[in-house]
């Protein structure tokens, strides 16, 4: 199941009203969200090339400060969008406070961790080919260069981002299962075994458990759903993107 079909389901099952979603790109889910009965607030940090029917998309940059009083969303939907924020603390921060408590938080992302970028970073030490091209991935000179960043975001990074942002992890779901990390299968007995083995700090830092699921080891893009509990979350004087660590 893709994420935009993921996406729907969650937010049926939490009977979400209003929902964020950012970065909107050309406004096909923005469209389902409409089909399915839902009120779409749409960002991006390129509202151009938005395409949504029956909605303005307005511009946002993940990296700074989201224009939205606080707890205003039942939902919020970032999808494949967060591994192009070099300021994920500072978005994850923005979400957390611009959605209602109890609201729910889906994210999906390029999944660093199954077994066939595991593999590769063994023997390249690069878990993905963005790191060291093609040029235009990272091109400053490309319109807009906001769009165009990613970062090799990890599991952890995301679930350590949400559970520091006061979000509560309600699932870690594929969107489909990459063959070629299906076929290096064998060796997913070492992060298994680390997950068994592993000790209480190494569990909580790296997330061991999450990692050593199915859906983790042989997924191409993951789904993250998150409620958003009652902890207050702090945000320090000049803090910017410490979730990012």
């Amino acid at each position: 199941m893709g994420a935009f079909n993921q996406a729907i389901d969650a937010l049926k099952a939490a009977k979400a009203k209003t929902v964020l979603d950012l970065p909107a790109g050309e406004g096909f889910f923005a469209n389902m969200l409409l089909d399915n009965g839902f009120e779409p607030t749409c960002c991006d940090v390129y509202p151009d090339q938005f395409r949504g029917r029956d909605i303005k998309c307005q511009f946002v940059d993940l990296n700074k400060t989201i224009p939205f009083e606080d707890q205003t969303f039942d939902a919020i939907t970032c999808l494949n969008g967060l591994e192009r924020v070099w300021a994920r603390g500072e978005a994850m921060r923005e979400f957390s406070r611009v959605i209602k408590p109890g609201g729910i938080i889906v994210i999906s992302y390029p999944n660093q961790g199954d077994m066939r970028r595991r593999m590769l970073n063994l023997f390249t030490g690069s878990v993905t080919w963005n790191v060291v091209g093609p040029p235009h991935v990272c091109d400053p000179s490309i319109e807009p260069p906001e769009s165009n960043f990613r970062y090799a975001m990890t599991t952890a990074n995301v679930l350590t981002g949400l559970e520091s942002t006061g979000f509560d992890l309600m699932s870690l779901k594929a969107t489909h299962y990459n063959k070629s990390s299906i076929l290096m299968a064998p060796f997913a007995i070492f992060p298994i075994a680390a997950r068994l083995f592993g000790g209480a700090p190494q569990q909580k830092r790296y997330k061991l458990k999450e990692n050593a699921s199915m859906d983790a080891l042989f997924g191409s893009f993951l789904v993250a759903v998150a409620r958003r509990n009652d902890t207050p979350v702090v945000v320090p004087d000049g803090d910017r993107g410490d979730t990012n660590r």
